[in-house]
């Protein structure tokens, strides 16, 4: 399907540099964009900014367990001192 769209000059400029540096069509830029904007949009990126970090450090929720366990631990020693 062909459109026409108008774009502010900057932005222009933008799409047309990044096209030529990757050495792709500037159609396949534009495409790119408007995909990863349709996709990034889902409630998730403007009002959730911290949700892209959410469950990030799974990874480390046993180290996160041993570490709570010596502050419990230090706390009860200063506790009966």
């Amino acid at each position: 399907m062909t459109m026409t769209i108008d774009l502010p000059q900057d932005i222009a400029e933008k799409v047309r540099s990044e096209a030529s540096c990757r050495g792709v069509k500037l159609e396949a830029i534009l495409l790119e964009k408007i995909k990863s904007g349709f996709t990034s949009n889902k409630g998730t990126s403007n009002d959730r900014p911290w949700m892209k970090h959410f469950g990030s450090l799974r990874d480390l929720h046993d180290e996160r367990k041993l570490i709570e366990a010596r502050i419990d631990e230090e706390f009860e020693t200063r506790a009966e001192k």
